[in-house]
């Protein structure tokens, strides 16, 4: 192994020396050096002369023990767990006892990289009261950080957080902050391996701050686990930012470089890049192998396996390649690692028509744990489903893809982030497509009604969270609102300073992540039922229609009191096309002055469009709907598309609703008794006071805010318990950061991230603001925005416009649509009356009616 001469005494300065190389290997391996580590200590024992059966001197012994003890460790990690253990089984004989806790638990560390996980926990346990007695107290803490690891692959969760907290309570009383770091770091890989994300995110985002500080070469690992939460959680785009940021990093040790790959391997999976997967993976494949790492290449040949698959590029020797993947993870002896690839070869193999091995695949395979359990059993699930398909069973291929998106929703029940639940829904994405798929097959229209909701706008059936009142949110908001109010005084005076706006932005990232890391309770909505919608449609003669798109293709469900009927209408693109260029052609119409020539070319540009949309999304179901008043749940970016404008639907009211789901909560709550009329004007609108005088003349006793008094503070208490509330002021939707789209009050914005706060929030809230009706749509037809945070809060009614919009016709509509309202008319029917009045109104009523 060493072929050096016979151990023999040193003398003081290569006695010093070793022991120099000894700790300077270990201090690496802590740092994640490992490479540099089994360097310093090869060259260790090269000094000592040691040769495997040599004991030699006692100072000798001891340190060539120690080096030995501290090799295994890389020897293991970098290349063979058997190479690992081999060299503690040398230093048996050379341990003094004051070290032989050391040895007893870097071979349970080893047998934990082997997965023998029960032989390790022993291995630590019997290695406890000899580093208690003996030290040192830096390894005590070590081992305390590694048994809890084993006591999670043991799904003894409970005492994995005992052990961490002891591991931190040493960390603190020793002064050893990477150990404190680590520790903090490992329970968040607990709550994570939970499923607790939002709880995950808060310890990984605090262990991140302490290797900052103390150990940066390191923060390329808790930003990887990072990256993996925020993937988990179905924040694609944020993991794969953390992920290639982490991949800058300078140090880097190989296998985060490794698993960095695998990470932006993934989410290009996520994001349908199948070429940018392979290639990720075979480059992470290709360093795992020069650097001897097997399970790591295997993890990645896995990755690029699925990418294939994925593309639909599948063929007999795929598949067999899919197998053979398999049986060699299987090989590895780690429970749990082949799971994922157990469904992949089910699924290459159902491609391929080999169904009975798949079906003895995915009979067989164990009940997956961990962080990835949410993705593997919803890979499970519609593997199963995929079977029943081939084999004509549908309605088997229903119940086991209604499994999985249950599964999915009680999963996204415990985040208390509007964006996570949004984004999570994107690890149901294939399993909904395959379900609303087989439905609108089977042309059944009452089964078609009832998967769109399962896989439909669900963030709204959760219960609203209260972010909680922390010192240093506070802190951040303010100093985010004052920048912002003095940005748009900036812009005002035709000023711009990067600078604030650069600082604007690091603050809403900040307030951002730390509400990912907010946990929810409570009940959800349930689903509706296509009965109870029907029942609720006759109380008011109305007609719904729900917009569904599937494979390219736009169709309507429409139910009224009797019957739900399935219409197909055209390409999904083409429609969505018409809606973004009238769209368009309202915004250029507005807010400038334009020649008459052109400004009568776009007017007759709208009202060509308008009729276009009309016939591609009305006209084909003309005879089923009537001339009652409709309530629609649109798909993509038809959420947004001003319905008022269409030609058919001009003075009809009409309320834009998530889901159905949601309707038919707020239309059976009880309608509001109490509660005051609020109106509050923010600054630089020309018509805000005559608005708001026109206004309040038609109620008895409202709260009018304006100048001073209407501070986002004021206008944010006067929200809580309000009946009718009417906001005229400047708005700015963020589409990359939609917690921050705005109003502008009269000492800084009121926020989307506001709104969520409200405990009892106003039951009709109405936005004359430009562009507030704006919203970012996620995956599942999830809308994220101004008037979506008002609706997700729970208020029942929101009318807002998506474009901006003349601030005197503005006034018009806003005054006489609260006439109607006054008057005792439903928000609906006040709404299309205004309407009339301006040929372009693009105000929409949203929620229910």
């Amino acid at each position: 192994m060493y072929d050096n001469d016979p151990m023999r005494a040193l003398t003081p300065d290569e006695l010093a020396e070793a022991w120099r190389l000894q700790q300077a290997g270990v201090e690496h391996q802590n740092s994640g050096r490992l490479e540099r580590a089994r360097e310093l200590l090869r060259g260790g024992l090269r000094l000592t002369g040691w040769t495997a059966g040599d004991v030699g001197p006692a100072d000798t012994a001891r340190v060539t023990a120690r080096l030995l003890i501290s090799l295994s460790y890389a020897e293991a990690y970098l290349g063979s767990t058997q190479d690992g253990l081999a060299l503690l089984d040398h230093a048996e004989q050379l341990t003094a006892d004051e070290d032989r806790g050391i040895l007893v638990h870097q071979r349970g560390l080893l047998l934990w990289f082997a997965g023998r996980w029960q032989e390790s926990f022993t291995r630590f346990n019997e290695a406890e009261p000899l580093l208690r007695r003996h030290g040192p107290a830096w390894l005590l803490g070590n081992l305390l950080l590694n048994r809890a690891g084993v006591l999670g692959d043991l799904k003894r969760h409970r005492e994995a957080r005992e052990s961490l907290a002891q591991c931190a309570a040493i960390a603190d009383d020793e002064n050893l902050p990477l150990l404190h770091a680590k520790a903090t770091h490992s329970l968040g890989l607990v709550e994570h391996y939970l499923g607790n994300v939002p709880e995950a995110l808060r310890l990984l985002a605090e262990a991140s701050q302490w290797y900052e500080r103390h150990s940066p070469d390191l923060l390329t690992v808790v930003k990887g686990s990072q990256a993996r939460a925020l993937l988990d959680a179905g924040l694609v785009k944020e993991a794969r930012n953390v992920a290639r940021a982490a991949r800058e990093l300078e140090e880097q040790p190989t296998s985060e470089r490794i698993q960095l790959n695998a990470q932006i391997a993934v989410i290009a999976l996520e994001m349908g890049d199948w070429d940018e997967a392979i290639q990720c993976a075979r480059e992470g494949r290709k360093l795992a192998i020069r650097h001897e790492r097997p399970i790591l290449a295997v993890w990645m040949e896995r990755l690029e396996l699925e990418a294939i698959l994925r593309s639909g590029n599948v063929t007999e020797e795929f598949a067999r390649n899919t197998v053979d993947l398999m049986e060699r993870q299987r090989s590895f002896g780690i429970p749990g690692f082949a799971q994922i690839s157990e469904v992949l070869a089910a699924r290459a193999l159902i491609a391929v028509d080999r169904l009975n091995e798949a079906e003895k695949l995915l009979s067989t395979g164990a009940l997956a744990n961990g962080p990835s359990a949410i993705a593997i059993r919803l890979n499970r699930e519609l593997a199963r489903a995929e079977l029943a398909v081939r084999r004509g069973d549908r309605p088997r291929a229903q119940r086991y893809i209604r499994n999985g998106l249950s599964l999915l929703h009680r999963h996204r029940s415990r985040l208390g982030s509007i964006e996570l639940q949004a984004g999570v829904s994107s690890l149901g994405r294939q399993l909904a497509e395959r379900g609303l798929g087989l439905a609108l097959e089977s042309g059944r229209a009452s089964t078609a009604f009832s998967w769109s909701e399962r896989v439909r706008a669900q963030a709204y059936r959760l219960p609203t969270v209260s972010l909680p009142e922390d010192p240093r949110n506070a802190d951040m908001l303010a100093q985010l609102r004052k920048l912002r109010h003095q940005l748009s005084s900036d812009e005002t005076h035709g000023r711009a300073d990067p600078t604030k706006l650069a600082e604007c932005r690091r603050l809403e990232r900040t307030l951002r992540e730390r509400s990912w890391q907010t946990p929810r309770t409570g009940d959800t909505v349930p689903l509706a039922k296509g009965v109870d919608v029907r029942r609720r449609l006759t109380v008011k003669d109305e007609v719904l229609v729900s917009y569904l798109q599937h494979d390219g293709t736009l169709h309507a469900l429409v139910l009224d009191g009797e019957r739900t009927h399935l219409r197909r209408l055209g390409t999904a693109a083409e429609s969505e096309e018409l809606a973004r260029r009238l769209r368009a052609d309202l915004s250029a119409s507005t807010g400038r002055r334009l020649p008459e020539r052109m400004a009568a070319t776009v007017r007759a540009s709208i009202a060509r469009l308008a009729e276009k949309v009309d016939n591609a999304l009305l006209a084909p179901i003309a005879a089923l709907v009537g001339d009652r008043d409709l309530v629609i749940i649109p798909t993509g970016t038809l959420t947004t598309l001003p319905w008022a404008l269409l030609p058919s639907l001009r003075g009809r009211p009409v309320t834009v609703t998530p889901s159905a789901s949601l309707w038919t909560d707020i239309s059976a709550r009880s309608a509001r008794s109490g509660g005051r009329v609020i109106l509050a004007a923010g600054p630089g609108l020309v018509h805000a006071e005559a608005e708001m005088d026109a206004i309040a003349a038609l109620y008895p006793d409202p709260l009018v805010l304006r100048d001073g008094a209407a501070g986002h503070r004021e206008v944010l208490s006067s929200l809580d318990g309000a009946a009718t509330v009417h906001l005229a002021a400047h708005g700015h939707h963020e589409p990359d950061n939609v917690q921050f789209s705005r109003l502008d009050f009269a000492d800084g914005p009121l926020m989307a991230y506001d709104i969520v706060r409200l405990g009892d929030p106003p039951a009709r809230v109405t936005l004359s603001a430009c562009d507030v009706g704006e919203a970012t749509v996620a995956s599942g037809d999830e809308t994220l925005g101004f008037t979506s945070a008002l609706l997700y809060a729970g208020t029942g009614t929101v009318v807002s416009s998506g474009v901006k919009v003349e601030h005197q016709a503005a006034v018009d509509v806003m005054t006489t649509y609260h006439r109607g309202l006054a008057a005792g008319h439903r928000p609906a029917r006040a709404l299309a009356e205004a309407s009339e009045r301006q040929a372009f109104s693009p105000f929409v009523c949203y929620g229910a009616s």
